[in-house]
């Protein structure tokens, strides 16, 4: 079965509600038919499938039994193949001629035609109803098996009288609503002009409508009698036994028991006759339901008891390994410290001696370019930026010395002055230099007057434009840091 399509899968699941037998005979049959559900249900081969008794097992089949099957067989097979035609000429004719209907023109997927259906039922009879399931039946097979739920079955026809009372009055009863909320009923519902809802009506043998037939897993079989003493549910009893019979009862949660029909309700039926009849389903059929529950509830708590001791090992485990590893960590980040300090103290140490190659290089490439002293004035010029001013500078090592700067000279001639005394003092060569790239030189002294104390940080600003720098002015240079 695994090798089976969506849609293999599907058909096996219809074909095995409406004649329940084992998978392996219901897949011969719907390949002999090429997969074709309404020819593989008319099938002569299919109007009577074998169901095995309770004492087949411990005697062999007598031959009395047969002729009684083949009558009945022969009895019914024309009368139904005759009902199958008609309902088949009716749905076709159905389609040619156009009237007003329930649902829209049919569509192919099957969740459209439910939203159809939905949204054309709310439409004409309010949006308090029966909760429709919103998707293909074999859909709501597969939900209703994974969620342990009952399914009804809802099917009408436009082409019937009792479908207008049917849904304004039974299918609108806040009593069936609440019932069918309280005793965990899927419903799906279905036009018989849809494709997908004429072909339920052939799996499920609809011959009156409006058609509800009730599906549920199989009751506990008790005792061998059960069959006979339902006899009151119309062809639902047959059917549910015929099913309980065939499909058996699964122990195993993981598989559990296919849904069979277990009640048919044909025609007008009042909320109050629908309540009563899935009361007694539910009654009949509930304690097959706690039981898979109960195994559901207890395969669960197994799974989650082996998840926690699981959970807890994974845990204990991991908590060793990530002892091991945060200790292991801890030794690497220690060794990628002592390396990372390592490397940043090469880095520093090889940024600081560029930096002070570079600015070697800058002093010497000021002192390369230092204006000649200009020679003082005789007289004071009326134009200060043409005069001289000599300007005496206390270095920071405590020595004096003097120099004459011209006026129109910038504040920070004299900073350059200053940087390069020692090279002035020491009578270092010249040498033609170029400006390292990539450099700022920062002065790390500061030039400023005694009294009052004055500031005068490198600029642009000329000489000539301080007053108390002309003609002549004793100036300190401190370092930087001092303040």
């Amino acid at each position: 079965m695994d090798d089976l399509s969506e849609e293999h899968q599907r058909l096996l699941t219809e074909f095995q509600v409406a004649m329940p037998m084992d998978s392996q005979q219901a897949m011969r049959r719907l390949n002999d038919c090429q997969w074709q559900l309404r020819d593989a249900l008319q099938s002569p081969a299919t109007e009577a499938p074998h169901v095995p008794s309770s004492s087949s097992s411990s005697s062999p089949p007598t031959l009395p039994q047969l002729p009684v099957n083949r009558i009945m067989f022969i009895l019914r097979w024309p009368a139904h193949l005759v009902w199958r035609m008609t309902l088949t000429i009716l749905s076709f004719a159905n389609r040619l001629i156009p009237r007003h209907t329930l649902s829209s023109p049919p569509r192919n997927d099957p969740r459209s035609a439910a939203t159809n259906l939905l949204r054309c039922f709310e439409k004409k009879y309010g949006e308090i109803h029966v909760p429709f399931y919103q998707g293909s039946y074999s859909q709501a097979l597969l939900t209703a098996q994974r969620d342990l739920q009952f399914v009804l079955v809802i099917l009408f026809s436009d082409e019937h009288d009792d479908t207008d009372s049917f849904c304004r009055n039974t299918l609108t009863s806040e009593h069936l609503i609440d019932t069918l909320q309280r005793m965990d009923f899927l419903v799906w519902a279905g036009n018989v002009s849809d494709p997908e809802a004429f072909q339920v009506s052939a799996v499920l043998q609809a011959t009156t409508y409006p058609f509800l037939a009730a599906l549920s897993f199989p009751a506990p079989s008790n005792n061998n009698n059960n069959g006979s003493n339902n006899n009151s549910n119309n062809n639902s009893t047959s059917s549910s036994s015929s099913s309980s019979s065939g499909t058996g009862n699964n122990n195993d949660i993981s598989t559990p028991p296919k849904l069979n029909v277990v009640d048919r309700m044909e025609g007008a039926i009042t909320p109050e006759d629908v309540v009563r009849r899935l009361s007694v389903v539910h009654e009949r059929h509930v304690p097959m339901y706690t039981r898979l529950r109960a195994e559901r509830d207890r395969v669960a708590l197994e799974r989650q008891l082996r998840q926690e001791q699981e959970r807890a090992y994974k845990e204990s485990l991991w908590a060793d390994q990530e002892k091991e590893r945060k200790a292991r960590a801890e030794q690497e980040d220690l060794m990628a410290a002592e390396e990372e300090a390592r490397a940043n103290a090469a880095r520093e140490e090889e940024a600081r001696r560029t930096l002070e190659e570079k600015k070697i290089q800058y002093l010497h490439y000021l002192y390369s370019r230092l204006d000649p002293e200009p020679e003082p004035e005789p007289k004071q010029a009326q134009d200060k930026q043409a005069s001289v001013t000599k300007i005496r500078f206390k270095i920071i090592d405590g020595t004096t010395v003097s120099r004459n700067f011209r006026g129109d000279v910038s504040i920070e001639a004299l900073y350059q002055f200053v940087a390069v005394y020692p090279l002035i003092q020491r009578h270092e060569p010249v040498i033609d230099t170029d400006k390292p790239r990539e450099y700022d030189h920062v002065y790390d002294f500061t030039i400023l007057s005694n009294y009052p104390r004055i500031i005068y940080p490198p600029s642009d600003r000329l000489i000539s434009d301080e007053d108390r720098l002309w003609p002549s002015a004793t100036l300190m240079v401190e370092p930087s840091e001092s303040l």
